[in-house]
Parts: structure tokens; C-alpha cells; sequence
């Protein structure tokens, strides 16, 4: 099942009759533009448990390597389970006392010590945005791979039918699937969470 929406909002789409493709090559789709926007953009849209992340201790922060971290499900230090709280912001983990507490704990130093299992991502839910360029990016790859597709989605611009030329996009840097109106989404959140810039 695609992460980002249910095969039936894939099959209520122009050409997306049930029948057409099979499920296991929607999927195969979905998770190639999964993959791209995820890319581009530094982090997912839904939850994705790191499990076991190894980091050396001491100091009392860790980096960790999502900068989203929706929670985190536990850590051990030395292959001891820490039983501190545990707060994550930024991409920062760092252990606390008890909840009510503010001063960080140092972790014990060593290498590769402290192993970190959290869930990671921008959001637990899909933005409608992304949602909706995730669906049109599936169903024009789909559309794409059929010899029978429709005009494609890449054409930028056409003349009249007395020869004159059509343009088409094509991957690239400012443009990760080729398809504009789903570029637009793409590289606008990559530009809003600036993922070079994280430090």
C-alpha cells in the first residue's frame, strides 16, 4: 500500500481505471515518487521508525540523523537502557531527569555507544499538497509506461498542427520528476525546510 494515499484515491483519477495496472505495479510507482520527493526534500511525510541510530556520547546532546523526529521510542547507553526522559527538538536528542526537569544529562562517553530508536519525519500526517503531487506524479508515471497514454504531462508548451514544436520539461535539479505543477510542490518545501541548511 502507498505511503502517501490509498490505492482507491489512485484509481478515482482520469485513467486510473481498476484493471489497468495491477496493484503490485502502482505500488512500484508510488514508491518511486516517494522516493524522489523524500529526496529532494530531506525527510518523509509520515511516520518512519530509525531503529537503533549509533552515536558516541559525551556530551549532553545528541545529533541525530533526521532533523524531524516525531518521538522517541527509547535509547540505550552502553547497552543499558536509559530510563531518563528523553526530548528531541531539531534533530537534538538530549536526556532530562524527569519530565519537570530542564537540565540536560551528559551522556557517558564512548564510541558508538548510545543507540537511539526514534520515529522520524516532517509530519505523522501528509500534507494535502504533497499528497496531491504524490497522486498526479504516480499517475503520470503509470500513464507514461502505457502505449496507449494520454498527451504527457511534461509538455510545457505546443503550437499549431502545422509542425510547429512541442516542449517537453525534463529532470533535473529545480525540476526532481519532470512534471511541473508537481516540481512546484516538491521544490517549494525543499526550499521552505531548507535541508542544506540544517546544521
Amino acid at each position: 500500500m502507498p505511503d502517501y494515499f490509498t490505492l482507491a484515491e489512485l484509481a478515482a483519477l482520469p485513467n486510473m481505471t481498476e484493471g489497468r495496472y495491477t496493484d503490485a505495479r502502482k505500488e512500484a510507482a508510488a514508491a518511486y515518487v516517494v522516493g524522489i520527493i523524500e529526496r529532494e526534500v530531506g525527510t518523509s511525510f509520515v511516520a518512519r521508525t530509525v531503529t537503533d541510530e549509533e552515536h558516541d556520547g559525551g556530551s549532553d546532546a545528541i545529533v541525530l540523523a533526521s532533523p524531524h523526529v516525531l518521538s522517541v521510542t527509547s535509547a540505550t547507553e552502553d547497552g543499558v537502557a536509559v530510563t531518563d526522559t528523553l526530548r528531541a527538538r531539531s534533530g537534538i536528542l538530549r536526556r532530562f531527569a524527569s519530565a519537570t526537569d530542564f537540565t540536560p544529562i551528559r551522556w557517558a562517553s564512548g564510541t558508538g555507544n548510545v543507540l537511539v530508536t526514534y520515529q522520524s519525519g516532517y509530519s505523522a500526517t501528509v500534507p494535502a499538497d504533497i499528497k496531491e503531487a504524490a497522486l498526479q506524479a504516480t499517475r503520470f508515471e503509470l500513464l507514461a509506461t502505457n502505449s496507449n497514454s494520454e498527451q504527457s504531462a511534461r509538455q510545457t508548451s505546443s503550437t499549431n498542427e502545422m509542425g510547429g514544436t512541442v516542449q517537453y520539461a525534463v529532470a533535473g535539479t529545480d525540476h526532481p520528476t519532470g512534471y511541473p505543477k508537481v516540481d512546484a510542490v516538491i521544490v517549494g518545501w525543499r526550499d521552505e525546510l531548507d535541508v542544506f541548511g540544517f546544521a
